[in-house]
């Protein structure tokens, strides 16, 4: 930020004389905001190009898209993480809130360097968005994970409160319908279809469930959104439940003063978790989407190593069959390389679950319709969000978003 002093004489008729002075500040462009072509901002915090979010001059090294650093209280000093640990944003003493305007809540930690060392594991959960900045830089050689898995963690900030499916599944005793995945980046996979022979019950097929719409670059960080539940067979309560939900990768940002790298070892993932396979004759649980990842390096943000925001897998619907297995498979937790999840499948007349979002396809894959209960549809892909002089040289699933 380049800074100069005016003084400025204006003279009016009539011997009135009227003295101003003051301070001009302006940014050098380099994290001046694009286009989106209607005449607004395309990035995260909708900055202004020459001021802060808070709407005032910054220092050097101060503003990053989502807050004024320099009005917070000093660094906490150099953060080196040689040890694996788990980060609760809800409960780590280290967190300084961070206000988001229109978004949630997050945690930040500020350091006046940031470091993760080779082979460590650094894990992300807890309700609020997890901002990790530095008054220098960045560097990781490790993992850090706010993803979501099935039946494990729930990422930072997973499951944004305002998402929302189009439709749920059907319930039906001869085949309950699949739930859809988790929308976010793009729309994800619909549910399939249950009974789709009209073996049983006093309706006709058990209708699938349908995904909500995408949605564009969010303007705070914010976490992606979860798959539905698959329906259950019946209102009976020894009826077959439906598959759960697979919940959303978290949300997760990075900010350093002058530069970020990833190394060549490093790891950064946001996905979703894969949805569960349905009991008996239920539809199988919607994969949920990935998550959103945002880094910005003042003078330079270098990528070696490997980043993924993909979605999760649907689950399998589940089947009565007159011997053998009866419920169905949980779909995979989305995928770290650019390859989709893998619904769960293996049951014969049950729907398979659809694909999780992969870097060539950004929706998630439908679930299949079937005799039985009808798959659940696939996650979509999430948001990766690079701003400032970027280089990649290692891989991102789905391509980054570089502004």
């Amino acid at each position: 930020m380049t800074c100069r002093s005016t003084t400025t004489f204006l003279w009016k008729a009539l011997a009135y004389a009227a003295l101003a002075s003051f301070s001009a500040c302006t940014f050098d462009g380099s994290n001046e905001a694009a286009d989106d072509g209607d005449g607004g901002s395309i990035l995260p915090g909708d900055v202004d190009a020459n001021d802060t979010p808070g709407g005032s001059d910054a220092e050097p090294g101060c503003a990053f898209s989502l807050a004024t650093l320099c009005e917070l209280a000093e660094p906490d000093g150099d953060l080196n993480f040689s040890n694996g640990e788990v980060i609760d944003t809800d409960n780590d003493v280290r967190c300084r809130d961070l206000e988001q305007e229109g978004g949630p809540q997050a945690c930040l930690l500020w350091g006046s360097s940031v470091s993760v060392d080779s082979g460590v594991g650094i894990t992300a959960v807890g309700n609020r968005p997890l901002v990790v900045a530095s008054a220098t830089t960045i560097s990781i050689s490790g993992t850090v994970d706010a993803s979501s898995q099935r039946g494990g963690q729930l990422g930072a900030g997973a499951n944004f409160n305002e998402c929302a499916l189009a439709s749920g599944p059907q319930r039906d005793v001869g085949g309950a319908g699949g739930a859809a995945g988790g929308s976010f980046a793009a729309r994800a996979g619909d549910g399939g279809v249950g009974d789709q022979d009209e073996s049983l019950g006093f309706d006709s097929e058990g209708a699938p469930g349908t995904a909500g719409s995408s949605v564009g670059r969010p303007a705070f960080l914010r976490g992606g959104c979860p798959g539905g539940n698959g329906a259950d067979e019946s209102a009976s309560r020894f009826s077959g439940s439906g598959g759960s939900r697979g919940s959303s990768g978290g949300a997760l940002a990075f900010y350093a003063a002058t530069s970020f790298s990833l190394e060549g070892s490093g790891r950064i993932r946001v996905t979703g978790g894969g949805g569960g396979g349905g009991e008996v004759q239920a539809g199988g649980g919607g994969g949920g989407s990935g998550g959103m990842l945002l880094i910005e390096g003042g003078t330079a943000v270098a990528i070696s190593g490997v980043i993924g925001a993909n979605g999760g897998a649907g689950g399998e619907g589940g089947v009565r069959p007159f011997f053998g297995p009866t419920d169905g498979q949980d779909g995979s937790d989305g995928a770290l390389s650019p390859s989709g999840a893998l619904g769960g499948t293996g049951l014969d007349n049950a729907g398979d679950g659809g694909v999780g979002s992969s870097l060539a396809t950004l929706r998630g894959g439908g679930g299949e319709d079937a005799d039985g209960g009808g798959g659940g549809g696939g996650g979509s892909a999430g948001f990766i969000i690079l701003r400032g002089a970027v280089t990649i040289n290692g891989s991102t699933s789905p391509a980054a978003l570089v502004e």
